[in-house]
């Protein structure tokens, strides 16, 4: 069993050279969905790893675009001692036009760093980076309704309910809705919008 003690430089930025390690740590994190007792996280069968191909093209792209561009992503991986990814969170524009003061926050920690606070340092690294852009306003995300860990460490940071669609995916037989959260991080004025946009 790894020590639970992330070193203080073990959160860094993805950078696109590491990308192939983080899409191995991706399909590694999806292999556990729904296993073992845990409950699922994503909205997939157990044992459905597969890292979709536009998913990493998604990742590739997205590094590369300005924040407030269509199709931006930025991401932080977090590693243990040896150098392997343990844990991750992205943020990500919003597809919808006229939302670029918006993005979407997804994140995952694998099994084993679970509980020791991973999760936490991984939603305020990028959170401060989010309020440090001076453009963002909101962060949003999606979680299953039966991830109660997920849910009380959103909850915990300050993340609001603001629905939620029952029986959203019926997987091996279960009913699993969504609930839909956010967080503001700047207010009125101080987050810098475009034109006709308002924080």
């Amino acid at each position: 069993m790894p020590s639970k003690a992330i070193p203080p430089t073990g959160i860094q930025p993805l950078e696109p050279d590491a990308l192939d390690a983080f899409l191995a740590h991706l399909r590694d994190h999806l292999a556990e969905n729904g296993t073992d007792g845990s409950p699922f996280f994503q909205p997939a069968p157990r044992g459905a790893s597969r890292v979709l191909d536009d998913l990493g093209a998604a990742f590739r792209t997205g590094l590369a675009v300005p924040v407030l561009e269509a199709g931006w992503r930025r991401a932080w991986v977090a590693r243990d001692d040896a150098g392997a990814i343990v844990g991750h969170v992205d943020l990500r524009a919003r597809r919808e036009p006229w939302t670029n003061h918006r993005c979407l926050l997804g994140m995952g920690v694998r099994r084993a760093w679970r509980g020791g606070g991973l999760g936490a340092r991984l939603l305020a690294q990028a959170e401060a980076w989010a309020v440090d852009t001076g453009s963002l306003a909101w962060i949003d995300l999606e979680v299953l309704e039966v991830n109660e860990p997920a849910l009380r460490l959103y909850r915990g940071a300050g993340y609001a309910q603001f629905g939620e669609t029952p029986d959203l995916f019926r997987i091996e037989g279960a009913c699993l809705g969504a609930v839909w959260m956010t967080k503001r991080i700047a207010k009125g004025s101080d987050a810098k919008v475009g034109p006709g946009l308002q924080a």
